[in-house]
């Protein structure tokens, strides 16, 4: 299993956590090492531990709902749901037990709401507001009276650390925003808060002093060259606990053989420059020249696109005013630019940015959509749309030229469509992955779809398959189309 979300139990004995492959909720015995699986029937997300270590309340992904599942000897009884937030308050954070352990803090991000709700009946107590902060890495003090959290969203490529009150008060900043920190959490003490920041070069430990939820001014540093980290929590004895990011400085270049499949040693080597992590990168349609973007922090947005030649060793940066998504990417058809998407303000671009200068040009704008992909010379572009009152979700095909539109796929209900990289080197094929809701449709197969890119048959590449069958030995995965692959002929 790979630990996607997760916390330590309060004693530190246990970790809680959900997989990126998998639908279900699972302990892990830290000193055993043994693993099982609670009893949850929906994907679960943002696992957080009673104080008392005997109850786990968790987010579901389909719908929102805040559950709590009781813990007793490592055996769980289902799930109970506390609360079911209504559309206007559809987008929640669990922030965490408060120590009364009764109740549960939660954000709700599009009224702005911080607000208590009963682990008993589900009642909701309003307690304050809170804008221009994100509460998805979010820390509860150890006395439950002030929230340590981050500024702007995950996009921003420089954020800073605010404490906020829980019970109402003013928001006080805690490092500078013109600092790369990443919040790891509080001292048991409560007095500090611990961080990672790259102010000294590499992204380190850091502690900065708090006194009533105001800054001290006081900074220390713990230890040098921590890595780039995900927070996952502490103990109440004071352990931290968080994951280690793997960052790519490097692009390797290898030869692979299509006679045995033998990978050879690193052909070509280059950096990404200052930019210390690694996200995609695609050649020219000569084979001259590389494309790659990386940013300094885990963004799905960076702001670097870089440009690599192997020929003259040449290399050269670019920064983006409006970052592109990590997927998919490519050069347009004459080789002298990059196509990428962008998202703002709930509004997607695709990009075309000139590989020596800079320049960028907006090709299309939409709204309330998801660009996929585009053909080779950025006329026809494919888009995800969710309609919300069949709820399902179907692609179009849109023309740039004449912005007309032609429905290629609708979904079932009940189905959710993902993928990555869709349109076919040739451009006559989109691959969609399609599964199925677990909550909903757990009878049902995923699929893996080949689309006409000018409508018709649409093909279906697997045999069937029920990633949430109770004998599957693949129980709770989804299959992912990634990148096409051109044959030998």
């Amino acid at each position: 299993m790979i630990p996607g979300d997760g916390a330590p139990s309060p004693d530190g004995r246990y970790f809680a956590y959900t997989s990126w492959d998998g639908d279900n909720l699972w302990i892990r015995n830290l000193n055993t090492g043994a693993e099982r699986k609670l009893n949850v029937q929906d994907k679960a997300y943002s696992p957080s531990w009673s104080p008392d270590g005997t109850r786990i309340a968790f987010v579901t992904i389909y719908g929102n709902k805040i559950c709590i599942v009781n813990i007793s000897g490592l055996d769980a009884s289902d799930a109970r749901i506390i609360f079911e937030p209504d559309k206007d308050d559809s987008s929640l954070d669990l922030i965490g037990w408060l120590s009364d352990q009764n109740s549960i803090l939660v954000y709700f991000g599009k009224s702005t709401r911080l607000a208590q709700i009963s682990a008993v009946d589900g009642a909701v107590k309003n307690l304050r507001t809170a804008t221009g902060i994100s509460m998805s890495s979010s820390m509860l003090s150890p006395d439950g009276r002030y929230i340590a959290c981050m500024t702007g969203t995950a996009r921003t490529t420089t954020r800073e650390i605010v404490v906020i009150p829980v019970a109402g008060g003013d928001t006080h900043p805690i490092t500078s925003i013109k600092q790369n920190d990443q919040l790891l959490g509080w001292e048991i003490s409560g007095r500090s808060i611990l961080f990672a920041s790259d102010r000294g070069g590499s992204f380190d430990l850091w502690r900065g002093g708090v006194s009533e939820g105001k800054p001290t001014g006081e900074f220390e540093q713990l230890r040098s060259d921590l890595g780039k980290v995900r927070p996952l929590g502490s103990t109440q004895n004071g352990s931290l606990y968080f994951g280690i990011q793997k960052i790519y400085k490097d692009l390797n270049v290898s030869i692979l053989s299509l006679d045995d499949g033998e990978i050879a040693r690193p052909y070509l080597t280059a950096s990404v420059g200052k930019e210390n992590i690694f996200h995609i990168a695609t050649w020219s349609p000569d084979g001259e020249r590389l494309a790659y973007l990386a940013s300094s922090n885990q963004s799905n947005f960076p702001s670097t696109l870089g440009i690599w030649s192997p020929a003259n060793g040449r290399e050269w940066e670019i920064k983006l005013a409006n970052p592109l998504a990590a997927y998919p990417l490519s050069w347009s058809k004459d080789g002298n630019s990059i196509l990428g998407r962008s998202s703002t303000g709930g509004k997607e671009t695709l990009l075309k940015v000139d590989h020596r200068s800079g320049k960028t040009e907006i090709l299309i704008s939409v709204e309330s959509m998801t660009i996929l992909g585009w053909l080779p010379d950025a006329n026809r572009v494919f888009v995800r749309k969710w309609d919300a009152k069949s709820k399902v979700s179907a692609i179009f095909a849109i023309n740039r030229i004449d912005g007309s539109e032609k429905e290629l796929f609708r979904a079932d209900a009940g189905f959710s469509l993902i993928s990555f990289e869709p349109v076919s080197p040739g451009g006559k094929w989109l691959a969609i992955g399609t599964y199925p809701s677990p909550r909903t449709k757990p009878e049902q197969n995923s699929q893996l779809l080949a689309i006409p890119t000018e409508g018709g048959e649409v093909r279906n590449l697997l045999k069937p398959h029920n990633p949430f069958g109770p004998n599957s030995m693949d129980s709770g995965r989804e299959t992912y189309p990634v990148q096409w692959e051109l044959s030998r002929q």
